[in-house]
Protein backbone atom coordinates (compact mmCIF):
# COMPACT_ATOMS: atom_id res chain seq x y z
CA UNK A 1 0.00 0.00 0.00
CA UNK A 2 2.79 2.46 0.94
CA UNK A 3 4.54 1.77 -2.38
CA UNK A 4 1.36 2.60 -4.30
CA UNK A 5 0.94 5.91 -2.43
CA UNK A 6 4.58 6.81 -3.10
CA UNK A 7 4.10 6.02 -6.81
CA UNK A 8 1.04 8.33 -7.03
CA UNK A 9 2.90 11.17 -5.30
CA UNK A 10 5.80 10.84 -7.75
CA UNK A 11 3.40 11.06 -10.70
CA UNK A 12 1.83 14.26 -9.30
CA UNK A 13 5.26 15.77 -8.72
CA UNK A 14 6.34 15.06 -12.31
CA UNK A 15 3.14 16.62 -13.70
CA UNK A 16 3.66 19.75 -11.61
CA UNK A 17 7.23 20.16 -12.91
CA UNK A 18 6.18 19.69 -16.55
CA UNK A 19 3.02 21.80 -16.52
CA UNK A 20 4.11 24.55 -14.14
CA UNK A 21 5.85 26.78 -16.75
CA UNK A 22 2.89 26.45 -19.12
CA UNK A 23 0.35 27.45 -16.47
CA UNK A 24 2.53 30.35 -15.40
CA UNK A 25 2.77 31.79 -18.92
CA UNK A 26 -0.98 31.54 -19.55
CA UNK A 27 -1.78 33.15 -16.20
CA UNK A 28 0.71 36.00 -16.60
CA UNK A 29 -1.04 37.28 -19.72
CA UNK A 30 -4.41 37.68 -18.01
CA UNK A 31 -3.92 39.68 -14.82
CA UNK A 32 -4.23 43.33 -13.90
CA UNK A 33 -1.92 45.74 -12.11
CA UNK A 34 1.85 45.57 -12.67
CA UNK A 35 1.36 41.91 -13.49
CA UNK A 36 -0.28 40.98 -10.19
CA UNK A 37 -3.02 43.26 -8.89
CA UNK A 38 -5.34 46.24 -9.12
CA UNK A 39 -5.12 48.69 -6.23
CA UNK A 40 -8.52 49.81 -4.96
CA UNK A 41 -10.17 51.65 -2.08
CA UNK A 42 -13.42 49.78 -2.79
CA UNK A 43 -14.90 52.49 -5.02
CA UNK A 44 -12.06 53.46 -7.36
CA UNK A 45 -8.90 51.73 -8.50
CA UNK A 46 -5.78 51.94 -10.63
CA UNK A 47 -3.19 49.61 -12.11
CA UNK A 48 -1.70 48.25 -15.32
CA UNK A 49 -3.85 46.03 -17.51
CA UNK A 50 -2.17 43.39 -19.69
CA UNK A 51 -4.23 41.67 -22.39
CA UNK A 52 -2.69 39.55 -25.16
CA UNK A 53 0.70 41.15 -24.41
CA UNK A 54 -0.70 44.70 -24.89
CA UNK A 55 -0.17 47.03 -21.91
CA UNK A 56 -2.89 49.47 -20.78
CA UNK A 57 -2.60 52.06 -18.03
CA UNK A 58 -5.71 52.38 -15.85
CA UNK A 59 -5.59 55.48 -13.66
CA UNK A 60 -9.17 56.00 -12.49
CA UNK A 61 -11.40 52.95 -12.65
CA UNK A 62 -14.87 52.87 -11.09
CA UNK A 63 -15.37 49.77 -8.93
CA UNK A 64 -18.60 48.45 -7.42
CA UNK A 65 -17.86 45.77 -4.83
CA UNK A 66 -20.40 43.09 -3.88
CA UNK A 67 -21.25 39.49 -4.69
CA UNK A 68 -20.67 40.57 -8.28
CA UNK A 69 -17.85 43.08 -8.77
CA UNK A 70 -18.16 45.62 -11.60
CA UNK A 71 -15.20 47.57 -12.99
CA UNK A 72 -15.40 50.24 -15.69
CA UNK A 73 -13.40 53.21 -16.89
CA UNK A 74 -10.92 54.58 -19.40
CA UNK A 75 -7.67 52.72 -20.08
CA UNK A 76 -4.72 53.89 -22.18
CA UNK A 77 -2.26 52.12 -24.48
CA UNK A 78 0.20 54.93 -25.16
CA UNK A 79 -2.05 57.84 -26.12
CA UNK A 80 -4.89 55.64 -27.38
CA UNK A 81 -7.87 55.60 -25.04
CA UNK A 82 -10.30 52.68 -24.74
CA UNK A 83 -13.29 51.92 -22.54
CA UNK A 84 -13.11 48.91 -20.19
CA UNK A 85 -16.27 47.22 -18.83
CA UNK A 86 -15.90 43.96 -16.88
CA UNK A 87 -17.89 41.99 -14.31
CA UNK A 88 -16.43 39.37 -11.97
CA UNK A 89 -16.86 37.09 -8.99
CA UNK A 90 -14.55 36.30 -6.11
CA UNK A 91 -12.62 33.04 -6.35
CA UNK A 92 -10.51 33.12 -3.19
CA UNK A 93 -9.07 35.80 -0.91
CA UNK A 94 -8.16 38.68 -3.28
CA UNK A 95 -8.47 36.71 -6.55
CA UNK A 96 -11.42 37.42 -8.89
CA UNK A 97 -12.51 36.07 -12.29
CA UNK A 98 -13.75 38.76 -14.70
CA UNK A 99 -15.38 38.80 -18.12
CA UNK A 100 -16.41 41.79 -20.24
CA UNK A 101 -15.12 43.87 -23.12
CA UNK A 102 -12.90 46.73 -24.28
CA UNK A 103 -14.05 49.29 -26.85
CA UNK A 104 -11.25 51.03 -28.76
CA UNK A 105 -10.00 51.96 -32.23
CA UNK A 106 -10.63 48.44 -33.55
CA UNK A 107 -14.15 48.18 -32.16
CA UNK A 108 -15.13 45.91 -29.30
CA UNK A 109 -12.94 43.09 -27.96
CA UNK A 110 -14.24 40.52 -25.48
CA UNK A 111 -11.88 39.87 -22.56
CA UNK A 112 -11.50 37.31 -19.79
CA UNK A 113 -9.26 38.23 -16.86
CA UNK A 114 -8.02 36.87 -13.54
CA UNK A 115 -7.40 39.85 -11.25
CA UNK A 116 -6.14 40.37 -7.72
CA UNK A 117 -7.79 43.33 -5.95
CA UNK A 118 -5.64 44.73 -3.12
CA UNK A 119 -5.79 47.85 -0.90
CA UNK A 120 -4.75 51.00 -2.75
CA UNK A 121 -1.66 53.07 -2.14
CA UNK A 122 -2.48 56.72 -1.30
CA UNK A 123 -1.70 57.86 -4.87
CA UNK A 124 -0.95 56.15 -8.18
CA UNK A 125 2.62 55.94 -9.46
CA UNK A 126 3.99 59.44 -9.98
CA UNK A 127 5.82 58.46 -13.15
CA UNK A 128 2.64 57.12 -14.76
CA UNK A 129 0.59 60.19 -13.77
CA UNK A 130 3.24 62.62 -15.04
CA UNK A 131 3.66 60.80 -18.34
CA UNK A 132 -0.09 60.61 -18.91
CA UNK A 133 -0.55 64.31 -18.10
CA UNK A 134 2.26 65.31 -20.49
CA UNK A 135 0.80 63.26 -23.33
CA UNK A 136 -2.66 64.70 -22.67
CA UNK A 137 -1.33 68.25 -23.00
CA UNK A 138 0.67 67.52 -26.16
CA UNK A 139 -2.00 65.59 -28.07
CA UNK A 140 -5.11 66.89 -29.78
CA UNK A 141 -8.19 65.58 -28.02
CA UNK A 142 -11.69 64.67 -29.16
CA UNK A 143 -14.66 65.99 -27.21
CA UNK A 144 -17.59 63.67 -27.92
CA UNK A 145 -21.07 65.11 -27.28
CA UNK A 146 -24.09 62.78 -27.35
CA UNK A 147 -27.84 63.37 -27.59
CA UNK A 148 -29.89 60.23 -27.04
CA UNK A 149 -33.14 58.91 -25.62
CA UNK A 150 -32.96 58.03 -21.94
CA UNK A 151 -36.21 56.03 -22.21
CA UNK A 152 -37.53 53.88 -25.05
CA UNK A 153 -40.22 51.21 -25.41
CA UNK A 154 -39.81 47.77 -26.97
CA UNK A 155 -40.70 47.71 -30.71
CA UNK A 156 -39.76 51.40 -30.98
CA UNK A 157 -36.41 52.72 -32.21
CA UNK A 158 -33.56 53.73 -29.95
CA UNK A 159 -32.06 56.82 -31.61
CA UNK A 160 -29.06 59.02 -30.96
CA UNK A 161 -26.87 61.64 -32.58
CA UNK A 162 -23.31 62.61 -31.74
CA UNK A 163 -20.91 65.39 -32.63
CA UNK A 164 -17.12 65.27 -32.37
CA UNK A 165 -15.28 68.47 -31.48
CA UNK A 166 -11.71 69.50 -30.85
CA UNK A 167 -11.68 69.67 -27.05
CA UNK A 168 -9.63 72.88 -27.04
CA UNK A 169 -12.40 74.72 -28.91
CA UNK A 170 -15.34 73.12 -27.05
CA UNK A 171 -14.16 71.98 -23.60
CA UNK A 172 -17.67 72.10 -22.09
CA UNK A 173 -19.31 69.98 -24.79
CA UNK A 174 -21.82 72.45 -26.28
CA UNK A 175 -23.73 70.33 -28.82
CA UNK A 176 -24.83 73.35 -30.88
CA UNK A 177 -21.42 75.02 -31.13
CA UNK A 178 -20.57 75.93 -34.74
CA UNK A 179 -16.78 75.75 -34.77
CA UNK A 180 -14.25 73.08 -33.84
CA UNK A 181 -16.08 70.10 -35.38
CA UNK A 182 -13.98 67.10 -36.45
CA UNK A 183 -14.94 65.08 -39.56
CA UNK A 184 -13.86 61.47 -40.15
CA UNK A 185 -14.09 60.37 -36.50
CA UNK A 186 -14.88 56.68 -36.03
CA UNK A 187 -17.89 56.21 -33.75
CA UNK A 188 -18.72 52.90 -32.09
CA UNK A 189 -21.55 52.38 -29.63
CA UNK A 190 -23.04 49.45 -27.74
CA UNK A 191 -26.14 49.00 -25.62
CA UNK A 192 -25.37 46.59 -22.75
CA UNK A 193 -27.15 45.29 -19.67
CA UNK A 194 -25.73 45.14 -16.13
CA UNK A 195 -23.94 41.83 -16.85
CA UNK A 196 -22.22 43.16 -19.97
CA UNK A 197 -24.54 41.34 -22.40
CA UNK A 198 -24.86 43.35 -25.62
CA UNK A 199 -28.31 44.23 -26.89
CA UNK A 200 -27.18 46.09 -30.03
CA UNK A 201 -24.14 47.68 -31.72
CA UNK A 202 -23.61 50.76 -33.87
CA UNK A 203 -20.64 51.83 -36.03
CA UNK A 204 -20.18 54.90 -38.19
CA UNK A 205 -18.03 57.93 -39.11
CA UNK A 206 -18.72 61.62 -38.53
CA UNK A 207 -19.52 63.69 -41.63
CA UNK A 208 -17.98 67.01 -42.71
CA UNK A 209 -19.82 68.71 -39.82
CA UNK A 210 -18.50 66.24 -37.22
CA UNK A 211 -21.97 64.70 -36.97
CA UNK A 212 -23.21 61.09 -36.91
CA UNK A 213 -26.64 59.68 -36.06
CA UNK A 214 -28.24 56.24 -36.06
CA UNK A 215 -31.20 54.27 -34.74
CA UNK A 216 -32.37 50.68 -34.36
CA UNK A 217 -35.64 49.19 -33.22
CA UNK A 218 -35.68 47.46 -29.84
CA UNK A 219 -36.86 43.93 -30.69
CA UNK A 220 -39.54 42.30 -28.57
CA UNK A 221 -37.34 39.70 -26.90
CA UNK A 222 -36.73 41.31 -23.53
CA UNK A 223 -38.08 39.90 -20.29
CA UNK A 224 -41.39 41.13 -18.88
CA UNK A 225 -39.54 43.52 -16.55
CA UNK A 226 -38.38 47.03 -17.35
CA UNK A 227 -34.61 47.04 -17.79
CA UNK A 228 -31.94 49.71 -17.42
CA UNK A 229 -29.11 49.53 -19.96
CA UNK A 230 -25.89 51.43 -20.51
CA UNK A 231 -25.20 53.05 -23.88
CA UNK A 232 -21.42 53.32 -24.30
CA UNK A 233 -20.15 55.63 -27.08
CA UNK A 234 -16.52 55.75 -28.20
CA UNK A 235 -14.87 58.21 -30.64
CA UNK A 236 -11.44 57.67 -32.20
CA UNK A 237 -9.31 59.29 -34.91
CA UNK A 238 -5.63 59.06 -35.76
CA UNK A 239 -3.70 61.98 -34.26
CA UNK A 240 -6.24 62.55 -31.47
CA UNK A 241 -6.77 61.24 -27.99
CA UNK A 242 -10.05 59.34 -28.12
CA UNK A 243 -13.09 60.08 -25.98
CA UNK A 244 -16.01 58.05 -24.63
CA UNK A 245 -19.43 58.80 -23.14
CA UNK A 246 -21.75 56.54 -21.11
CA UNK A 247 -25.51 57.12 -21.03
CA UNK A 248 -28.27 55.31 -19.12
CA UNK A 249 -31.21 53.97 -21.15
CA UNK A 250 -34.43 52.75 -19.53
CA UNK A 251 -36.15 50.21 -21.80
CA UNK A 252 -39.85 49.81 -21.16
CA UNK A 253 -41.79 46.72 -22.21
CA UNK A 254 -44.69 47.71 -24.47
CA UNK A 255 -47.94 48.25 -22.57
CA UNK A 256 -46.19 49.00 -19.25
CA UNK A 257 -45.24 52.29 -17.62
Amino acid sequence: MSKQILKILLIFACCAVLLGPIAKNVYADSILGTGVNIQSDGKTGHGTLKINSAIYQAQNLTIQMGNTVKISGDIYSGTEKSKLVITGIKVKDTLYNFVGFIIGNNGMTNVKLDLYIVPANPTPSKSISTTTAQKTIQQNQIKLVVKSFDKVAVRFPYSFEVKAFDKKSNPNGDFDQKNGKIPGVKISAVLVDSTGKILMKFNGITDSQGHYSDSKTIANYLSSNNVTYKAIFNATKSGYLSDSVVKTVYIQVAGRK
